[in-house]
């Protein structure tokens, strides 16, 4: 019988924004990544321009197959709490996943790491 376990993801909620629009965007970060994404209804909703395309090979997690997909690029600027814009380019992604349950919330107060840290839950 397997046994679950709460799994805690780096992640965090900033404004950013694509000329004079802004939205707020949930940020996962991942230091394994080569490229960074945004879906299409976020990149909708900023009228995200786009100004260029790149090339990417896409694989799921164990799945040998895989497939070469030409995805639509652009810029945008992750708003820093100094207001400082920092640019990012992003692939825009129809999807990037589903969202998943948090059933740890009440647990995090007890993990020791990240006492007093600002985290805000949604």
């Amino acid at each position: 019988m397997a046994t679950h376990s709460n799994v805690l993801l780096k992640t965090a909620v900033s404004p950013i924004c694509a000329g004079d629009r802004y939205a707020d965007a949930n940020i996962l970060m991942d230091e394994g990544a080569q490229m960074s994404f945004i879906p299409q209804k976020l990149a909708d909703t900023l009228h995200l321009q786009r100004d260029g395309s790149d090339v990417i090979n896409l694989a799921s997690f164990g799945d040998p197959a895989h497939s070469v997909k030409e995805l639509d690029a652009a810029t945008i600027h992750l708003v820093a709490m100094d207001g400082e814009m920092i640019p990012i380019r992003v692939l825009i992604v129809p999807i990037i996943a589903k969202p998943i349950a948090n059933r740890c919330r009440q647990s995090i107060n007890n993990l020791q790491y990240l006492r007093g840290l600002h985290i805000r839950l949604r």
